[in-house]
């Protein structure tokens, strides 16, 4: 048990591996480990990139180049797709691109989302709407979506059965149901909510007569006692006792004050319509039975409850019930005013303006389309990446600038400069792609290992010289290799470091791979030499095309077809500065 339990320390693992000289891979998408004839044959070299390049770069950049508050954003609009699922995502911005969708969400945003929305439709569980129907709406944002939690449901312990509506039938028929146009009946209701809301705090005449139960004294007993002492002398005693007597009071209550409960009132805009009139004025009487005096109560406390003073007057249709006494009492006082109401929707409109801003606010650190349209977009170019930033600018918090990640392009050029390239030699094939993935995963799994660790110049993807991105052929890989000092290169029946079972299985791969290379459009050539400065495409021409590539079997990673490849040339940097600029941003991403 020791043992397992210190095998559990990196440390140790790690003191195990550089004394075994053994060499593991791992599958980023299936989360195995293991030689490289385990976990080549199933490998998704697109994903591996996805996962070793594209996605680290990002995490590293935002974390380490922007503020706190980006890097909490970047991981919030993770959790929205761990959360609501990757459909549920592109289902959003499918609405984003719909002029129609897009204006029924602002909609619901603007004029629904708060409380007193009525809903009709069926229920998460498929159920119809329960009780009177009408809840509080809050808006998700990002990814879209209206839930309604229904006054009736809140009140449950555990789950509740709410609505949520997504597609746009369900969100535009939203909007109808609880505009001013809709349906009479309705509104009817709506108006009477917030009626109630308007005068809260009022008194209102309404008479009750009620039947109270109270337990009241009345008369008295006498009760003897007696007692012995030591010397057994006994000693006797009277005493009065009070009686009591429980007695039903019929009473009268005249003007009561409203009020209402939500099922959270210490917050605004909650579910939850419990109306109610509390009195203090209750009178009446009762003849104690055991001494036939009068009890007399007056300036009593009750309270008509949400049951008998609503009843079923808030249902669609529920008014003809007559099982409540609202509208009576509501007749009765007097009449609300405009302003009274005004302030009703002020309210409704200041938690709607705070829930906007409270988006507006995370939307200007980072905009929810970063992830959808480039975080999870590795097939983005540099230009795709421009076109997103113009595209996507909303000076959100009104300080008449940008979000601070608009900067990118000239802040971290670059370091974009250099992932761009490194997508490009990945995007040419999936030969290419698993290339580069292998040489990634042979340094993050392996670096530990002294041999490995002092060849970074060969084998660490952050350096521009780093194998990764030289393909060669078998020959010329195991030339590289034995220049590497202290050697990494192994030879005979080793399975120590890149041994020669190593090798056969990666090329054994990448000839299984290139089989059908015809089939797949043509995209680059690799002439960047040992990449000793930061590389960038050039365009689309093909300056330098015809330059003969780095080594003979690269030619595996070239795809034929119509057009001419893209070449891809060394850019010095301009200064030191640039080129520390570069770096810091790849290594960022590493280490993320």
């Amino acid at each position: 048990m020791f043992v397992f339990a210190l095998l559990g320390f990196g440390c140790v693992k790690h003191r195990i591996q550089n004394w075994s000289k053994h060499l593991t891979f791992t599958d980023t998408v299936l989360d195995t480990e293991g030689t490289a004839a385990e976990v080549l044959p199933d490998l998704d070299a697109t994903l591996e990139v996805r996962h070793r390049v594209w996605w680290p770069f990002w995490d590293g950049l935002i974390v380490k180049g922007y503020s706190g508050e980006a890097a909490h954003r970047l991981a919030e609009l993770k959790n929205a797709t761990v959360n609501d699922g990757l459909a549920k995502v592109k289902q959003h911005w499918a609405g984003e691109a719909d002029a129609e969708f897009r204006k029924w969400r602002g909609s619901a945003c603007d004029e629904v989302e708060g409380v007193d929305v009525f809903w009709d439709g069926e229920t998460r569980h498929g159920h119809a709407a329960p009780g009177t129907k009408f809840g509080k709406m809050w808006v998700k944002r990002y990814p879209f979506e209206c839930t309604v939690v229904f006054d009736e449901e809140c009140k449950k312990k555990g789950a509740h059965d709410v609505a949520f509506l997504d597609s746009p039938d369900d969100v535009a028929r939203l909007v109808m149901l609880n505009r001013g146009t809709a349906d009479g009946e309705v509104q009817r209701i709506k108006l009477a909510r917030r009626t109630v809301r308007a005068q809260v705090g009022q008194q209102f005449p309404l008479e009750a007569h009620v039947t109270i139960s109270k337990r009241v004294p009345d008369g008295t007993h006498t009760e003897t006692t007696s007692s012995t002492d030591s010397d057994g002398n006994t000693t006797t005693s009277s005493h009065e006792v009070q009686d009591y007597s429980t007695i039903s009071v019929p009473m009268t209550f005249k003007v009561g004050t409203l009020a209402l409960a939500s099922h959270n009132d210490s917050k605004p805009m909650q579910a939850g319509f419990r109306a109610s009139l509390h009195y203090t004025d209750g009178f009446g009487q009762a003849v104690k039975p055991n001494t036939g005096q009068m009890a007399v109560f007056t300036n009593e406390p009750w309270t008509m409850d949400h049951a008998m003073l609503v009843g079923g007057e808030l249902h669609v249709g529920g008014r003809a019930r007559g099982d409540g006494r609202l509208y009576e009492m509501l007749g009765n006082g007097d009449p609300v005013t405009e302003e009274q109401l005004a302030a009703v929707e002020e309210a409704a409109q200041t938690y709607r303006a705070t829930m906007r801003a409270a988006f507006d606010a995370k939307e200007a650190v980072l905009p929810s389309s970063f992830w959808y349209m480039v975080y999870a977009n590795d097939d983005l170019t540099k230009e795709g990446l421009a076109e997103w930033l113009a595209g996507d600018y909303v000076d959100y918090d009104g300080d008449g600038q940008a979000g601070e990640i608009f900067d990118i392009m000239s802040a971290h050029e670059q370091g974009l400069n250099y992932l761009f390239v490194r997508m490009s030699l990945a995007r040419i094939n999936e030969v290419a792609a698993l290339w580069i993935g292998f040489f990634d995963s042979l340094w993050s799994n392996n670096l530990h290992i002294e041999e490995i660790a002092a060849n970074a110049a060969l084998l660490d993807p952050k350096q521009r010289t780093a194998l990764a991105y030289r393909p060669m052929d078998r020959a010329a890989l195991e030339e590289a290799l034995r220049a590497s000092d202290p050697p990494v290169l192994t030879s005979g029946g080793s399975s120590k470091l890149v041994c020669p079972a190593l090798l056969d299985a990666l090329y054994a791969e990448l000839e299984k791979r290139s089989q059908p290379v015809a089939a797949q459009e043509a995209t680059a050539v690799v002439q960047a030499g040992d990449l000793e400065s930061v590389l960038v495409v050039q365009g689309e021409e093909g300056a330098g095309a015809e330059e003969p590539p780095l080594h003979p079997a690269s030619s595996r990673f070239v795809a034929e077809g119509e057009h001419e490849p893209l070449t891809v040339e060394a850019h010095e940097f301009s200064g030191e500065e640039e080129e520390e600029d570069a770096a810091e941003a790849d290594e960022a991403a590493v280490e993320e």
